[in-house]
């Protein structure tokens, strides 16, 4: 929100600062979100109509070229993920690989789709290039209902693509 400062006195400055928080429901966790309640029936999304409210998903770009993505793979004790992306096109390009995190038993209210990290790829045309992306181990954490920063054990879905509705593949991963 637009918050005003006060005077000594208690009388309005000319000058304002906006309070802002993060959290599951601002920015495209919202969007991803509040879709994923309307397309399971929870929580209160009412007629969410994501292809309108959303023209421009998270990390859209555009490029001269297309590529494709395969092998995605994830290594826990280097904290990273691996996947091919080649150059389908004609002509060279480049390309922001983004993951994406799904925690599929969160004991909590998570965002449905979080990025945890992204590179970018410059690609020649019809050449292939490994990108290797550090995931942070705090992609993993959840604040629990004590208040405390834990990482819950279970089952997440690394996702990876050109933007958040861009998903060109995904791995599930048992995570402790």
């Amino acid at each position: 929100g637009d918050f005003r400062f006060l005077n000594a006195d208690g009388s309005l400055t000319g000058y304002s600062y906006v309070n802002y928080a993060e959290g599951v429901y601002v920015g495209y966790k919202y969007y991803e979100t509040r879709y994923e309640d309307k397309v399971i029936g929870q929580g209160n999304a009412g007629d969410y109509d994501y292809a309108v409210t959303v023209l421009y998903p998270f990390g859209y770009g555009l490029s001269y070229t297309t590529f494709s993505y395969d092998n995605l793979r994830f290594d826990a004790a280097a904290g990273q993920a691996s996947l091919d992306v080649a150059n389908t096109g004609s002509c060279d390009g480049e390309e922001v690989v983004q993951l994406y995190l799904i925690d599929e038993v969160a004991s909590t209210v998570r965002p449905r789709k979080q990025l945890c990290g992204f590179a970018r790829v410059a690609v020649p045309a019809g050449q292939t290039r490994t990108v290797t992306i550090p995931i942070d181990r705090r992609c993993f954490e959840m604040v629990n209902a004590a208040g405390q920063t834990v990482v819950e054990p279970g089952t997440f879905r690394i996702l990876a693509g050109a933007s958040s509705e861009d998903i060109r593949c995904e791995i599930k991963i048992d995570y402790e």
